[in-house]
């Protein structure tokens, strides 16, 4: 389950990174990068809420079948 926790929270860490190595000619519209505590107040939202929590395993799940499939 850390494990999960962990992979969302390094997935919503690495998204901006990849909105910012995106050549844009606009610089006022990218993200800048979260900090550690925007990082654990979304991974404690997430685990906090059992929707949530239950779309993420899910996501998860998909994930590992999308990776038995590809093997």
């Amino acid at each position: 389950m850390r494990l999960k926790l962990f992979v969302a929270a390094t997935v919503f860490v690495a998204a901006p990174i990849v909105a910012l190595a995106q050549k844009d000619d606009h610089p006022a519209t990218q993200a800048s990068k979260p900090t550690i505590e925007e990082v654990q107040k979304l991974v404690q939202t997430i685990s906090n809420d059992k929707t949530k929590l239950q779309a993420y395993c899910e996501l998860g799940k998909l994930q590992d079948q999308m990776q038995k499939a590809e093997d």
